[in-house]
């Protein structure tokens, strides 16, 4: 009797660890610069087989559908998402695989992303008219909404006047201006 308790907690102790939590881990980068796409990586935790990614954009924008034979222990595969466009999208799918002693697995898939633009913001002495309180600049790149706020420092650092405006379509290399407001004794 107390070979066969011995026998039993033995088991015990070791089924979680025969027990495989989860075959892979999956990854995402999703917001992403403009010039990059988002990705999805699948890394697996043990060897894996007849592993499909089918994911489908929920505006119509395209469906991405990846099959890979093989993934061994340890090893990651890297999956690019959408084209790269500016702007977000949203994805619904599944990820199905073989793992262990012929066994299925499949997981949803819900991903958000978003591909951005960098802005980049330019100004010029002869933009400045420091009697009417207000800076022109121009930004890189169409914007649909600019936010833009403004902190005037003296030539001590001391600050002199803040400002801030909105610009609704702002185009590209127009400039934009923004006034400012005198603060405390300046």
């Amino acid at each position: 009797m107390r070979l066969l308790d011995r026998s039993i907690l033995l088991l015990l102790v070791l089924s979680p660890t025969i027990a495989l939590a989860q075959p892979v881990t999956v990854t995402l980068v999703t917001n992403v610069p403009f010039g990059k796409r988002p990705t999805l990586t699948v890394k697996a935790s043990a060897r894996v087989i007849n592993l499909v990614l089918d994911l489908e954009r929920s505006d119509g924008g395209g469906k991405v559908t990846a099959r890979l034979p093989v993934l061994g222990a340890g090893q990651s595969k890297v999956f690019p998402l959408g084209d790269g466009a500016l702007g977000s999208a949203h994805y619904d799918g599944t990820l199905s695989l073989t793992y262990g002693a012929d066994e299925s697995w499949n997981s949803g898939i819900a991903v958000d992303t978003m591909v951005n633009a960098e802005i980049k913001i330019g100004y010029q002495r002869e933009h400045l008219f420091l009697d009417r309180r207000v800076l022109e600049f121009q930004i890189s790149r169409p914007s649909r909404q600019v936010e833009a706020e403004l902190t005037v420092l003296g030539d001590e650092g001391q600050e002199l006047g803040q400002g801030k405006q909105s610009y609704t379509n702002a185009a590209a290399g127009r400039w934009l201006a923004i006034p400012w407001v005198p603060t405390g004794g300046s």
